[in-house]
């Protein structure tokens, strides 16, 4: 379906994209995940639901804190879906124990349906905004996502920035039926390979923006203002 980017003039149409390259873009993965329902603490890799501030990765970046991510946690907005990094973050308290302030994440987001990165501010365009297939980009893209099963809505982006969210984790992103129903017991795993993956472009793209910002000067101040005008 158009959105209302694709129909600006110059902007390259939203429908997905594959890369004849890649396994995933040629083969899908349509498999289910069944997750474990007697499970104690959430998978290296499993989507989960979480209150979130899409600003959060960013601002940190930007050297600001996580003040965002405080203010997400306490917000009536919906959650975000976000990888959970690691295997040891409890589902629920375990012997009385309260959970931990934070979970390490990295997160993903629509940016208000904006399915290029040419439209998105420099920080993404060029360092941090990976796209996630099905996604328009997957095709012609140095680097994309794939989960486990593919992922239920095109053009979402994920945030090349893992951080310690402390927005509150309200269980696993159901996978959704034809009926439009969540399945409580089916949700989404990004493989332990595409982690691994993603830690290494991640630092890549960090490195990479640390220098720039070094050597160019009032770089980061140039983007930080960028991203503001188009983003908040």
């Amino acid at each position: 379906m158009p959105s209302y980017w694709s129909s600006l003039p110059g902007v390259p149409s939203n429908v997905p994209t594959r890369s004849s390259a890649c396994s995933l873009c040629t083969s899908p993965i349509t498999k289910w995940y069944k997750h474990d329902p007697f499970a104690t603490h959430f998978r290296q890799g499993e989507i989960v639901m979480l209150y979130e501030s899409v600003h959060t990765p960013i601002d940190i970046i930007f050297g600001h804190g996580n003040t965002a991510s405080k203010l997400a946690s306490s917000s009536s907005k919906g959650p975000r879906p976000a990888i959970i990094l690691g295997s040891d973050r409890p589902i629920r308290p375990i012997a009385g124990q309260p959970l931990p302030p934070t979970t390490l994440v990295y997160l993903l987001t629509s940016y208000n349906e904006i399915h290029t990165s040419k439209l998105l501010p420099t920080i993404l365009k060029d360092y941090f905004a990976i796209p996630v297939s099905p996604h328009c980009e997957a095709g012609t893209s140095g680097c994309h996502l794939h989960i486990s099963p593919e992922w239920q809505r095109d053009n979402i982006w994920l945030i090349a920035s893992k951080f310690q969210s402390f927005g509150t984790v309200a269980g696993r992103w159901q996978y959704v039926n034809g009926r439009g129903a969540g399945q409580h017991d089916l949700s989404f795993i990004v493989a332990g390979k595409h982690i691994a993956m993603l830690h290494t472009v991640s630092q890549e793209r960090m490195d990479t923006w640390a220098e720039r910002c070094c050597t160019i000067e009032g770089y980061i101040d140039t983007c930080e203002e960028v991203y503001e005008v188009r983003l908040i």
